[in-house]
């Protein structure tokens, strides 16, 4: 495995750890891996605009700085795959059992959140050129006030423990490193064919709303575009792109 000896930037309090990442990056020139943790983020984003909410000093909220050489954006879902696996495996080395991946970036624990990620890609021409790969795990926090989608969770909740998050940032940035390695080493199938393995819902009736429809289908799996495969009633297998998709749960 490459040996990752990455800066960590120590925060206590910022508006978004991705937004200080694209911040920073305007005015300093970071080193690949560089990471910027926080302690509380007062506008921490997810997926599709929703908010990250997380109780400060509780969980770990950091975002990752990469500079991918020669990456073509076609492959950028094998991003996806790396830090969804990162986690995963984190979960795994804690002895977290039922954990899954909810398409595209949630991490489920018996059907409950307690991970998050949101990727901003900059491009040039066909190239990605920067990651800033944004990162929420529930650690410590057992209670959840407001409402959501899916019932959150951690693993405080699960293990009944305390986690030291000082420990536990560098536990995770390891496993997505080792993932990260199967990236480039161009071990890509065995990347799909572990996110498959973990993929919530995989061969399962589920619902989904488009463009205010709500229908039934089966998810067959996710292609390397990152589209979902879903079997509709009529036995058509049809992929669809994050944008303009929502799976209800």
């Amino acid at each position: 495995m490459t040996e990752y000896h990455n800066p960590i930037i120590y925060l206590d309090t910022t508006e978004s750890t991705n937004l200080f990442a694209q911040e920073f990056l305007k005015n300093h020139e970071p080193l690949h891996g560089t990471v910027i943790s926080a302690g509380q983020q007062l506008q921490g984003r997810g997926q599709r605009g929703n908010q990250w909410l997380s109780v400060p000093g509780l969980n770990l909220t950091f975002s990752i700085i990469l500079f991918p050489s020669k990456f073509n954006v076609s492959r950028h879902f094998e991003l996806n795959m790396v830090f969804s696996l990162g986690i995963c495996d984190y979960l795994s080395a804690k002895r977290v059992d039922q954990f899954q991946v909810k398409w595209p970036n949630d991490i489920l624990v018996n059907g409950n959140k307690i991970a998050g990620i949101l990727l901003e890609n900059t491009i040039r021409g066909e190239l990605i050129h920067t990651v800033i790969a944004g990162i929420g795990i529930n650690i410590n926090q057992v209670d959840f006030i407001g409402n959501y989608t899916i019932e959150p969770t951690s693993l405080k909740r699960i293990l009944g423990i305390t986690i030291e998050l000082k420990e536990a940032l560098p536990e995770v940035l390891n496993f997505i490193w080792k993932r990260y390695d199967q990236m480039i080493n161009q071990e890509v199938e065995l990347l799909r064919k572990d996110y498959h393995a973990l993929l919530y819902k995989l061969n399962e009736p589920c619902r989904f709303t488009i463009d205010n429809l709500t229908w039934t289908g089966l998810i067959r799996g996710v292609n390397q575009d990152g589209q979902l495969l879903i079997e509709n009633e009529n036995g058509e297998i049809k992929q669809h792109p994050i944008t303009g998709i929502k799976m209800l749960v």
